[in-house]
């Protein structure tokens, strides 16, 4: 009985003690933001409430890894550019992506609970960063690593945008139509970007397809995963070309994508329109995420500029679509 009651005093002591202590040690590790951000910073604290100490988290801004984070603990960083793309990799959970948008002058909180990130009111980020421990940022650069992949699909940050269309086209006498399809995916339902060295054209989920309208002649087309996939297209006026992005996995057991050309010597007329038949149209909506995009598409033009130059020097190889591949197997 008596061996009992020790343990408990012992027990409450330790809890006062606890209390009174430990927010003292533990504010030293807190951080101040500047009293006044210039006019064009704004102030961003990154809360990681995660509790699983094996769920170590890399945080990246844009191009480069700024935190090495562990579990219950945060960073604070300035940003003085339009919005930025917020990158966290964890070894289990991998890839969350966020679009931090532009607000110079003010001071978010943004908050990841093991599952998405989210931003807090100011006075809950602010109590939230009282309880845990403060990281500052990495002193040696780090390239992100999955930046370009986020930057080329922008579908796996902002809202879906791409919308079921009863809007079929056909080639004329001066375009082509070139149509993209996703049949069945190793990854269920994630939005893959594609984009033209001008321009981004959309996403494709499982069992959907999109078309698009070109001018004769060459045309580059790109996608990302871990590695880009390029396909160069050389098309005809009045033809009808077909692309599929396909899943699966490589010679390093990781799953990739390609862009391949449907070629008639490898599927034939019936299974190509069976695919059709069973997908379904979409189309992009730009009007839903125009603000948005513009800083997917700014982003990308370098990206995509670089890509097109490494192609030239035959440091990134591409897959052909030929003029010849055309065919007509109705709408």
């Amino acid at each position: 009985m008596k061996k009992n009651l020790r343990i408990v005093i012992w027990a409450l002591l330790f809890a006062v003690f606890s209390a009174i202590l430990f927010p003292l040690i533990h504010a030293e590790d807190q951080v101040t933001p500047p009293e006044q951000l210039a006019p064009d910073e704004m102030g961003v604290y990154f809360i990681y409430h995660i509790y699983n100490f094996l769920w170590h988290g890399w945080l990246s801004c844009n191009e480069n890894v700024i935190a090495s984070l562990p579990a219950e603990s945060y960073c604070y960083f300035k940003v003085k550019t339009s919005s930025n793309i917020i990158n966290l990799y964890q070894l289990l959970p991998g890839l969350t992506t966020y679009l931090l948008r532009y607000q110079p002058g003010e001071t978010i909180y943004l908050f990841y609970d093991g599952n998405e990130i989210t931003q807090l009111v100011p006075y809950l980020g602010a109590e939230a960063v009282k309880e845990i421990k403060y990281v500052p940022l990495s002193n040696e650069a780090k390239p992100n690593e999955f930046y370009e992949f986020s930057v080329l699909n922008p579908g796996f940050t902002i809202n879906d945008h791409m919308k079921k269309t009863d809007q079929l086209i056909n080639p004329d006498a001066d375009n082509a139509v070139i149509t993209f399809i996703r049949t069945e995916g190793l990854i269920a339902d994630e939005p893959f970007g594609i984009w033209s060295e001008a321009e981004y054209l959309g996403a494709l989920r499982p069992h959907t397809f999109f078309q698009i309208k070109v001018k004769p002649g060459k045309h580059f087309f790109i996608g990302k995963l871990k590695k880009f996939s390029v396909l160069e297209a050389d098309v005809a006026a009045g033809g009808k070309y077909y692309v599929e992005l396909q899943t699966d996995y490589n010679s390093s057991n990781s799953i990739s994508i390609r862009l391949t050309p449907v070629k008639k010597a490898v599927i034939d007329d019936p299974t190509l329109k069976q695919w059709l038949a069973s997908a379904v149209p979409v189309t992009y909506d730009q009007n839903s995420v125009a603000d948005d995009m513009t800083t997917f598409v700014d982003k990308a033009k370098v990206v995509i500029e670089d890509v097109l130059k490494k192609i030239e020097k035959h440091q990134i190889g591409t897959e052909k679509l030929l003029t010849d591949e055309a065919r007509d197997i109705g709408n």
